[in-house]
């Protein structure tokens, strides 16, 4: 997994970077601190645009995000290597270009340039990035994808400065991302039975047997048990009764954020986050259904946005679950709705490796 937003937003200095140049120095002039800092806020700058425009709700899964994220960082990779030739350059003025188009609302064209003197390198890889993109799954593959591409054009860059020798690595890691954006297709399918299998497990009303009284259908969880549980309340996620994105507080926000690191950095590897909406008892049941339901879905959105690429799965339990004993003689609605808080939570098991 990635994290939310690269690591060049905590490593560049970004103070000034809007008003950063968008061009680099000429490589010969980069020999004085100013010079090498007015580089570091023009690839800053950058970076500051692809976060503007993750913050204005565009995912970081979207096939061209990933592609000017991954420009960029192939040009800070090797920027930061003293890297004299044009690619440090040309990768920025590529992100720059990508960014361009989405901040203008349109979609950038799927091409992936040879620049900088980049010799392309590997058909038979180039032919399988084409493959992917026409998979029924690609949907859950695209940012790999995309860096998967922009990794081919970087070994072509290595053999056309260095050779073989410098390539190598960087072609091993093409093949490796290769077989992941593969996996991730592969497995969107399984992704989508999850989700139909946890709304029919999430229905008020259980699944129905069918004619040789086999039990209802469930959603199938890896063996054991989850490798963490969270408890995450409701009413500090979202306002009262809402569920959408802008009902959620700043503190919810920041708690997400807060998951979706430890998903990053506390795990080797994750096989499912399934991610559970539950109401108080107040309502009907089919309002509150859809409420945990919506709940959930938001809560496994914003996860997404935040660069969590695992297999979720959301589910709605409405008020089935209570953790409350909560009587109906309170002196008033407002004193029965703080005392059923406990109620309305949103409850995330991460069954995984940790490291």
């Amino acid at each position: 997994m990635r994290a939310p937003i690269s690591v060049l937003a905590t490593v560049l200095l970004a103070s000034g970077a809007a008003h950063a140049a968008t061009t680099l120095v000429e490589p010969d002039a980069r020999i004085s601190d100013e010079a090498i800092h007015a580089d570091q806020q023009a690839i800053a700058a950058v970076q500051g645009r692809i976060q503007a425009l993750n913050d204005a709700g565009r995912p970081l899964g979207d096939y061209a995000m990933a592609k000017a994220q991954c420009w960029l960082n192939t040009a800070f990779h090797e920027y930061s290597r003293n890297d004299r030739s044009e690619w440090p350059e040309a990768a920025l003025q590529e992100s720059m270009r990508l960014v361009s188009s989405l901040e203008a609302g349109q979609e950038p064209a799927g091409e992936t340039p040879m620049v900088a003197g980049a010799k392309r390198l590997r058909e038979d890889l180039w032919a399988r990035a084409a493959e992917l993109k026409n998979h029924e799954g690609y949907r859950c593959a695209r940012p790999l994808v995309a860096c998967f591409e922009v990794g081919l054009v970087h070994a072509g860059h290595e053999f056309a400065q260095y050779g073989w020798r410098h390539a190598r690595s960087y072609i091993e890691m093409a093949e490796d991302q290769a077989v992941d954006a593969a996996r991730a297709a592969d497995e969107c399918n399984e992704l989508e039975r999850l989700a139909k299998l946890a709304a029919v497990q999430a229905a008020p009303v259980p699944a129905v047997a069918d004619a040789a009284g086999a039990a209802p259908v469930v959603v199938p969880l890896p063996a054991g048990p989850p490798a963490e549980k969270l408890l995450l309340e409701a009413d500090a996620l979202f306002a009262f009764d809402r569920y959408a994105v802008e009902d959620m507080s700043a503190d919810g926000r920041e708690r997400l954020a807060d998951l979706a690191e430890r998903l990053f950095q506390a795990y080797s590897r994750v096989d499912l986050v399934l991610v559970t909406g539950h109401t108080d008892r107040l309502g009907g049941d089919e309002y509150n259904q859809r409420l945990s339901v919506e709940r959930a879905n938001t809560v496994l959105r914003y996860l997404e946005s935040l660069g969590v690429n695992a297999r979720m799965v959301a589910l709605g339990r409405a008020s089935a679950e209570p953790l409350s004993q909560c009587g109906d003689d309170l002196p008033s609605r407002d004193a029965l709705i703080e005392c059923l808080a406990p109620d309305r939570r949103v409850e995330v098991e991460i069954h995984g490796v940790q490291r």
